[in-house]
C-alpha cells in the first residue's frame, strides 16, 4: 500500500508541474484569497486540511488524518494479525522559493499511531502458537497479543507541488512526498492461558518481543505521500 501511494504521489507531482507551468508565470494577488481548504488521502489515511498563504512564498498548513486497516505479518518465528490505527494532526510551513507551485515543507505530525497485534495459531489441525521458535498448543497458550506503538509526535520534512495559491482560480491540486522521523517503535507482547505465567514461556515471550522489535525498528521512518484537492477563498 505504501509503495503504491508513493508511486501515485510522484505521478501527481509530475502531472501538476506540467499542467500548472503557465499559470505559475502569471502574477497573482495572493492576498485577495489567502485561505484554502483541502481534502485528500495518502499513506497517513484520509485527510482534511486548511492553509493560509502569508505571501507568494510562505504557506502555513494544518491537517488532520485518519487511517485504519488490518494487515497480516510475521516476525522471525511467529505470525500475527495487526490492526493499524493512525489518528494524526499536523502543522507545517511550506516554502515556495519561486512563488509558484514547487515547495519544500517542514513541520510535525502528532497523535495516536499504533498497531494492535494478535498472534495467529499455525496449522489447521495442530493449532499451535510458535513463540521464539517453541510451539505451544492453544490449550497451553490461548492467545498472544500485543501492541506496536510508534510514539506521539514526529518531525516531518518533504517536497511537493501545490498550485492553489499560484493562479487566480478557486480550485487547486496538491501532491507531496516526505518522511516523518518518529521514535523507535515500542513493542509489548503478552500471553493468556494456563502456561502464560510459566517462567519459560515468559522468557520465550521476551525473546519474541525483542525479535519483533528488530523487525519493526525501521518503521520509525514513515513515508508520507499525499494527493489532495483544494478550494481557495
Amino acid at each position: 500500500m505504501i509503495r503504491r501511494m508513493l508511486v501515485l504521489g510522484a505521478s501527481a507531482i509530475s502531472l501538476c508541474a506540467a499542467t500548472a507551468a503557465r499559470a505559475d508565470d502569471a502574477p497573482v494577488d495572493t492576498y485577495s484569497a489567502p485561505f484554502a481548504i483541502t481534502v485528500g488521502g495518502g499513506t497517513t489515511g484520509v485527510d482534511l486540511g486548511a492553509a493560509y498563504a502569508v505571501n507568494r512564498n510562505i504557506v502555513l498548513r494544518v491537517q488532520a488524518s485518519t487511517l485504519n486497516f488490518d494487515q497480516t505479518f510475521s516476525s522471525s518465528s511467529a505470525d500475527y494479525k495487526g490492526s493499524l490505527k493512525f489518528n494524526t494532526e499536523g502543522a507545517f510551513v511550506e516554502a515556495h522559493p519561486f512563488g509558484g507551485g514547487l515547495f519544500a515543507a517542514a513541520g510535525v505530525l502528532a497523535g495516536d499511531r499504533n498497531v494492535t497485534v494478535v498472534g495467529k495459531p499455525t496449522g489447521a489441525l495442530s493449532q499451535t502458537y510458535v513463540i521464539n521458535g517453541v510451539p505451544y498448543t492453544i490449550s497451553q497458550i490461548v492467545q498472544v497479543q500485543g501492541k506496536v506503538d510508534f510514539g506521539g509526535s514526529a518531525p516531518y520534512v518533504g517536497i511537493g507541488w501545490d498550485n492553489t495559491f499560484s493562479h487566480s482560480g478557486h480550485f487547486g491540486l496538491r501532491a507531496a512526498l516526505g518522511v516523518a522521523f518518529g521514535d523507535t517503535p515500542k513493542v509489548t507482547l503478552t500471553a493468556s492461558g494456563p502456561l502464560a505465567n510459566d517462567p519459560t514461556v515468559q522468557a520465550n515471550l521476551a525473546a519474541e518481543q525483542a525479535s519483533l522489535s528488530k523487525d519493526v525498528k525501521d518503521l520509525r521512518y514513515y513515508p508520507v505521500a499525499s494527493v489532495s484537492l483544494a478550494y481557495r477563498f
